[in-house]
């Protein structure tokens, strides 16, 4: 009897030892999976733009992704779609894919509401009356090569961030470190 109290003693202290360890390693799993999830948007929307000949747009909302629901920056879901061309009334924009992954995760994304890609898959200034979508998209500049989403979660200090250049360049990367040698997981 004490033999088995005193494995059961040791069971309690080793899984209350491994627990916190276990959250922090779930946590990364889904602040990872999160940023991947918006890296393919991005990819998707770049991919979709190049294939249809039109502008496209990944879009933050805090509401049920839909076309016409309400861009945000920092919104917790997403959606791609097509851009209406000049001309065009808006029935011809179209959802391409949606998600809610960083909300689902409880990640926190911080980043620009919508992010325009046109048909030759570059990153292009929109202003919201040409676009369609209420907002303005602001592709990089000299001051600010990339356009960035950062994604935090609230049971781990490691953040991870999304950079998108101006020619549609698109990598995942650690914001706490500099791309080098030794670090090729690092943000420029």
């Amino acid at each position: 009897m004490v033999e088995l109290l005193m494995v059961l003693l040791m069971i309690g202290v080793l899984a209350s030892l491994a627990i916190p360890q276990i959250t922090e390693w779930v946590a990364v799993s889904r602040l990872r999976a999160a940023a991947e999830g918006i890296q393919h948007a991005v990819r998707l929307a770049q991919a979709e733009a190049l294939r249809r000949s039109r502008s496209t747009a990944l879009v933050l909302t805090q509401a049920t992704p839909a076309i016409g629901a309400t861009p945000v920056a920092n919104g917790q879901r997403w959606w791609v779609q097509s851009l209406q061309r000049s001309g065009e009334d808006a029935s011809t924009q179209q959802m391409l894919q949606n998600g809610t992954d960083p909300a689902s995760m409880n990640v926190s994304v911080s980043g620009v509401a919508a992010l325009c890609f046109n048909a030759l898959g570059q990153q292009v200034t929109l202003a919201a009356a040409a676009n369609g979508l209420g907002v303005d998209c602001t592709a990089p500049s000299a001051a600010t090569p990339y356009t960035e989403y950062t994604f935090t979660h609230t049971r781990t200090t490691r953040r991870m961030r999304v950079q998108v250049g101006k020619s549609g360049e698109v990598r995942m990367c650690n914001p706490d470190k500099t791309l080098s040698d030794e670090a090729p997981d690092g943000c420029r």
